[in-house]
């Protein structure tokens, strides 16, 4: 037998993102293709990390993440969006959002399920359920204002449809999902028994009067949605690797295993330092962080 590349490898390839940093790093250019921060890091988060390494915390943490960083999680969780979720059952830390959405499918899809995005999308979202042999369905938002109807959920259903991703506020086009489509669309995954998979990274990057609603807090959705975020962009650490998924412990379990086989854990101090960040920052997080 000759040696040959999977077929799984043709589903998975570098992504534009990637493609063009690449070249403004060839060129010296601007990049405006990847979310790299500008921004110092935190005091505390930084002073956070150092001590934790300095006091030995370097070693495998629980798949889970520490317990620490899973109980300043909840607490920013419950403050901001109201959500109540158990740090000790219902949160996955994983190596990044991406980490986290990534065990999410593995856990949660079967080769073959469809789940539904909005175009334009992050191409990470797509390369993803690719690499989890799901099928990704397209919904094209309608300019100018990124709009979407019931209809057009609706045209997209088939028997395989599993779920459907939603990335408020969206990269790349910045659009803030209002509460009025979110409602719409947790009245289309109600009515079709689907997981709803949020990506809520910039959750603190919003401009001009915008909000900032967590699609868990709307009634009956707790249990269906998948949250995932992190704090790459929050506290400027995208080389970090933090990132979580908030969810019912059905799912939480699975996703942890996933996790602990791909990842073993995100980085130990680095856990420490978020902690400590979301902890003392919390009261400054709506200010001069909503800042695009």
């Amino acid at each position: 037998m000759a040696l040959t590349l999977s077929e799984r490898h043709g589903c998975v390839m570098q992504s534009e993102i990637r493609n063009m940093s690449n070249e403004c790093r060839r060129v010296g250019g601007i990049n405006l293709s990847q979310g790299v921060c500008d921004t110092p890091v935190p005091d505390p988060v930084q002073e956070g990390a150092r001590d934790a390494i300095r006091e030995g915390v370097n070693t495998y943490t629980h798949y889970a993440g520490l317990l620490t960083l899973r109980e300043a999680i909840a607490h920013k969780q419950k403050r901001f969006t109201g959500i109540e979720r158990n740090p000790e059952s219902e949160i996955i830390v994983s190596a990044g959002a991406t980490g986290a959405l990534y065990c999410a499918f593995q856990a949660l899809l079967d080769p073959g399920d469809e789940v539904i995005l909005f175009e334009p999308f992050y191409g990470y979202h797509v390369s993803t359920l690719q690499a989890s042999e799901a099928v990704p369905v397209y919904l094209p938002l309608r300019l100018p204002d990124w709009s979407f109807s019931t209809h057009d959920l609706e045209h997209l259903v088939t028997p395989r449809t599993k779920g459907i991703i939603v990335n408020t506020p969206a990269n790349p086009s910045g659009k803030v999902f209002t509460t009025e489509e979110l409602e719409l669309i947790a009245l289309f995954a109600e009515r079709y028994d689907l997981f709803v998979f949020t990506d809520e990274i910039y959750e603190h990057f919003l401009y001009g009067g915008r909000t900032h609603h967590s699609f868990a807090a709307l009634p009956g959705m707790k249990e269906r949605t998948i949250t995932v975020s992190g704090a790459s962009k929050t506290f400027s650490v995208t080389g970090w690797r933090i990132g979580y998924a908030l969810c019912d412990a059905r799912w939480a379990q699975a996703i942890g295993y996933f996790n602990d086989l791909v990842y073993v854990c995100a980085p130990a101090p680095l856990q420490i330092g978020v902690a400590k960040g979301l902890l003392e920052l919390g009261d400054l997080l709506p200010g001069p962080f909503r800042c695009i």
